[in-house]
């Protein structure tokens, strides 16, 4: 399995493989054997530094959301509905595991996360600025979304099924150390109000992206 994510406080820019619900025309990109944990994130910060974390993305062992799935489940790939369900479902149990609130599913949001990780997919690119420059903030301004957004960015590929893809991103996006800015403190930061996820397939690839609001969006 190959896997990465990125996170953003606000807008950011970046490439590369592995971190934050991502194909990539990656800086740095991680390829390990089917299986083998996904053990790099990049994180770009507010302040333009970058750093990398490591730490190890075992499987999620908590009990999982139950999604119906007609194949049974295995192997096969869920709906795109479903697994924005499921991956939204893996963020309100981290905060409830934190003590936290879950957090609504904002259409707006998810219609602004469904449309960029589709950029991403159409453009084989995996970062926070888009082609046209535009980090998260500004695109989001562009989306009529005056709120400030915290943009998480994941992508992952590999024989895994769906549901273990976005465990393998979820384990690694909680799996970084508490007290930083990175993709967990965005997950389970106190002030958020709505998130919005949105996520696309390539064949054995998945991009997901997570935008949260601490205002109406």
């Amino acid at each position: 399995m190959r896997g990465g994510g990125y996170f953003a406080p606000l807008t950011t820019s970046t490439k590369a493989v592995v971190f934050l619900l991502l194909c990539v025309s990656a800086s740095a990109a991680l390829a390990q054997p089917a299986g083998a944990p996904n053990a790099s994130s990049y994180i770009h910060l507010s302040d333009g530094k970058e750093r990398k974390l490591d730490g190890e993305n075992s499987k999620v062992d908590a009990p999982q959301p139950e999604i119906d799935d007609a194949t049974g489940g295995g192997k096969h790939k869920l709906s795109i509905d479903k697994l924005e369900s499921y991956a939204l479902s893996l963020i309100n149990k981290d905060r409830a595991q934190a003590g936290l609130g879950p957090l609504p599913l904002s259409k707006k949001l998810s219609d602004f996360a469904r449309s960029y990780a589709e950029a991403m997919k159409k453009d084989d690119f995996f970062a926070h600025q888009d082609k046209q420059g535009r980090g998260a903030q500004e695109r989001a301004s562009a989306a009529a979304i005056a709120a400030p957004v915290y943009e998480n960015l994941g992508w992952q590929s590999g024989d895994d099924s769906d549901r273990e893809k976005l465990d393998a991103l979820n384990q690694s996006f909680m799996s970084e150390p508490p007290g930083e800015k990175n993709h967990r403190y965005i997950i389970l930061k106190p002030e958020h109000t709505h998130v919005g996820v949105g996520i696309v397939r390539k064949g054995d690839e998945l991009w997901m992206v997570q935008e949260y609001t601490d205002e109406e969006p």
